[in-house]
């Protein structure tokens, strides 16, 4: 995890962490009540369908989460303050193609989201507390830091690689496990490693 001093800074420039991120998950959740499928996230089967009437599929999916993803990053980066002038601009209903019936439909269904995200987030609670730092240290002068690790509530096991330094992770079961958490961390380091190393 992040190592800080008294000030909250790192006391190592390099560092990982852990978060659910709501944003992003909703991202994923509209493709299971939409049903809508985007590789890797194909698990799902039925849904309403109404982003799909109201014009998303899935290159237009795919738009709208990278500018989530990137609107999210940009934030992490801004101080206490800022980040939380900046957040009601960057919640993800916001940040859909053009508004119109699909940022309509996406803006009813955060809504419907706010009343699901406390279950979808509560996997996060149940993950070991394990120290891992050592075994992240061969990855530290490839992957830039920090190495984050975003966790989402996909009903099924599914890894993104979000390269240079972010994985995306539904559900898994066998990280409430100690050594299964530690190997599943270590590889998708190993994944961002190779996808920095040999990108394309």
């Amino acid at each position: 995890m992040r190592v800080v001093d008294g000030a909250g800074q790192p006391i190592d420039a390099w560092y990982w962490e852990r978060s659910f991120d709501v944003n992003l998950d909703f991202c994923v959740w509209t493709l299971e009540v939409d049903g809508l499928q985007v590789a890797p996230f194909v698990q799902h089967r039925y849904g309403h369908g109404l982003l799909r009437a109201a014009g998303m599929g899935e290159t237009e999916w795919r738009r709208w989460f990278r500018r989530v993803f990137s609107a999210n990053e940009a934030r992490e980066r801004l101080t206490g303050m800022e980040r939380g002038r900046n957040l009601a601009a960057t919640l993800a209903p916001k940040l859909s193609e053009g508004g119109g019936e699909v940022g309509e439909a996406l803006a009813n269904l955060w809504d419907q989201y706010a009343r699901v995200m406390g279950e979808r987030k509560r996997w996060e609670r149940m993950l070991p507390n394990v120290r891992i730092w050592e075994e992240l240290i061969p990855f530290r002068d490839t992957v830039p830091p920090p190495l984050r690790i975003l966790l989402v509530g996909y009903l099924a096991p599914v890894e993104l690689l979000l390269p240079p330094s972010s994985a995306l992770v539904g559900f898994t079961q066998d990280w409430l496990q100690a050594e299964a958490y530690r190997s599943g961390i270590t590889g998708l380091a190993a994944g961002l490693t190779e996808e920095v190393e040999n990108p394309g």
